[in-house]
């Protein structure tokens, strides 16, 4: 998916004084997605395996912060809709729950109400974690019970921390050196009984350097192969 709402929200180029007072739709889509498609996995027995999804949208520890602090409030909201919601009365951000649901058309791998059944087990174990140098946030998995984690971090999550049952990145940064963006690449690799359910956010200027780097690795392996051949 491609996040178009970056600069007026959380410009790439900010300082590090800044500090994210609402978060941009497309942020509020993907963890709408993110509580679905976990609920999803619920739904299929998954629900004590560990599962992830990253925020990935800053080098600056200061807005790590701010940034778990308006997805914390904003999940928050989504318990309270959720609840009311079930005692009869639907809210925008109810609706906005079923809007994502048809527009990732998620009901031809689950069905509504089995998976709406979850959704508040889902949202009542998720844990925002921010995941940085000076945080005292544990990245720790549990292999008996799961945890249900956001991860929100820069450099740290970018360089060789482990997320475990990743399914979903959200993804809004800048770097022009292959080796940066691959380590930043969070989501290679095997997904056995959820790899229809994986979603990238990304912004359409690293979309398009992804897919540089793509060719580019097709590229050497070919090379390699013709050297292989040429002795």
């Amino acid at each position: 998916e491609i996040i178009n709402d970056d600069e007026v929200y959380l410009p790439i180029n900010h300082q590090k004084d800044f500090e994210l007072q609402v978060l941009p739709p497309s942020l509020k889509e993907a963890l709408r997605y993110f509580v679905l498609s976990t609920a999803i996995r619920y739904a299929r027995g998954q629900n004590n395996d560990n599962i992830s999804m990253m925020v990935n949208v800053s080098r600056f520890k200061n807005v790590h912060k701010s940034v778990a602090d308006c997805i914390k409030s904003y999940l928050k909201t989504i318990i309270e809709s959720v609840y009311y919601c079930g005692c009869g009365s639907k809210d925008d951000v109810f609706l906005s729950l079923e809007d994502t649901w048809e527009k990732y058309r998620l009901g031809e791998l689950c069905e509504w109400e089995k998976s709406l059944k979850f959704v508040h087990l889902v949202l009542k174990e998720i844990e925002v974690l921010v995941i940085n140098s000076a945080s005292g946030d544990s990245l720790h998995y549990s292999q008996e019970y799961g945890r249900k984690i956001i991860a929100v971090g820069g450099f740290s999550l970018s360089r060789g921390l482990t997320l475990e049952g990743l399914h979903v990145s959200y993804l809004i940064r800048n770097s022009n050196m292959y080796d940066t963006l691959m380590q930043m690449g969070r989501w290679f690799g095997y997904r056995v009984g959820y790899q229809d359910l994986c979603k990238l956010f990304l912004t359409s200027d690293v979309k398009d350097r992804y897919q540089r780097i793509s060719e580019a690795t097709s590229d050497l392996r070919d090379e390699l192969r013709l050297m292989s051949r040429l002795g």
